[in-house]
């Protein structure tokens, strides 16, 4: 099994006490994604795999639904 990490330029996380999230399905929020990730040198190909710790997002930034207790950035869908 491939271990995914997070793909923000110098991080690489990848540890069980942080949440991984893809990309936004929302355009506008997308590439401001996009731009952190690469540090405004983004790739003209995005790999499938691309993903944002939870590091990167203050408390505030997440819904938590109380059901399950997984944690989503707000407007990521």
């Amino acid at each position: 099994m491939q271990r995914l990490e997070c793909s923000v330029f110098g991080c690489g996380e990848a540890n069980r006490d942080t949440s991984l999230h893809l990309l936004p399905k929302d355009h506008t929020t997308r590439e401001k994604w996009l731009q952190f990730i690469w540090n405004d040198h983004v790739p003209e190909n995005i790999p499938t795999k691309t993903r944002v710790c939870s590091k990167h997002f203050e408390d505030s930034c997440f819904l938590k639904l109380a059901q399950n207790g997984r944690v989503w950035p707000r407007g990521s869908s």
